[in-house]
């Protein structure tokens, strides 16, 4: 039997509302992950997943200097 690795898991799953809509703010003002990290109290990993998943929301656009 194969041994199992669980991943992603320090990662953040859950955010307030606030959160998202500075993270949308944020993003749509260009801000690079590292702010948005800064600002929001986590990692660049969390910023990531987050970007992942509003984008597959179409809550934010694809900009030039992508997810950095």
């Amino acid at each position: 039997m194969t041994k199992k690795v669980l991943i992603l898991e320090d990662a953040r799953f859950i955010w307030d509302e606030e959160e998202v809509k500075t993270f949308v703010e944020m993003w749509s003002d260009n801000k690079s992950s590292y702010q948005i990290a800064e600002v929001l109290n986590c990692k660049i990993l969390d910023v990531a997943l987050l970007v992942m998943d509003q984008a597959e929301k179409g809550k934010i656009k694809q900009r030039i200097r992508g997810i950095v």
